[in-house]
């Protein structure tokens, strides 16, 4: 018997620079639905693989805008603040489940960067079977490789992250609960998501 062709998770791939490739729901579906849900981000210059990939970027190094008037230390300091933003630049990806510690029901994916389609297709597989996020932490992904992110984005969601979002300022966890009642605005959380292993987050901030 043919299944029927349901189209809640057909995958989406814009051509732009960078590439974006998402599948499920976004943030805003979610809301809007009035589901519970946590958010996580991690950046591809995060993964082994985006570290990997620095030395192409060392150019940007070089041809970062400078002033004659400036000095060593400040012309160091513009061209390290460029190649910065360049490796920001290289895409991320974004994870969307559900706000349940024992099944968190993947609900959609987000990713930017080169071959971001290459990295949707397993996430649009356990959305249409409303399978949980912790089926792709376990996965064992292909080392070194961007979709490592994703398992990255897992595992900050089921709080066993080894990154921290107050020292990587490239990745981040956030949680969103609904209104209980029409005068009461939705909660958001953005810290004690991911463990810190004894140490205080405001005070890693400063």
């Amino acid at each position: 018997q043919a299944t029927p062709l349901t189209y809640d998770n057909v995958s989406s791939i814009m051509f732009l620079r960078p590439e974006i490739s998402c599948v499920g729901m976004n943030e805003q579906e979610a809301r809007r639905q009035g589901i519970a849900h946590r958010v996580a981000r991690v950046g591809f210059a995060l993964t082994n693989r985006g570290i990997i990939n620095r030395p192409q970027y060392a150019a940007e190094y070089y041809a970062a805008p400078s002033s004659e008037d400036m000095t060593g230390a400040e012309s160091v300091k513009r061209r390290l603040e460029w190649g910065e933003s360049r490796l920001e630049r290289s895409g991320f990806v974004k994870m969307i489940v559900a706000d349940d510690d024992e099944h968190p029901t993947l609900l959609g994916l987000r990713v930017a960067g080169e071959g971001s389609s290459s990295v949707i297709e397993a996430a649009a597989m356990l959305i249409h079977e409303k399978g949980s996020c912790i089926r792709l932490e376990n996965v064992l992904h292909p080392h070194p490789s961007l979709s490592e992110a994703v398992q990255d984005c897992a595992r900050m969601l089921m709080r066993r992250s080894i990154y921290k979002p107050h020292v990587f300022s490239s990745c981040w966890v956030r949680r969103w609960l609904p209104a209980e009642s029409e005068d009461q605005e939705p909660t958001i959380v953005s810290q004690g998501l991911v463990p810190s292993y004894g140490f205080d987050e405001e005070d890693m901030m400063n």
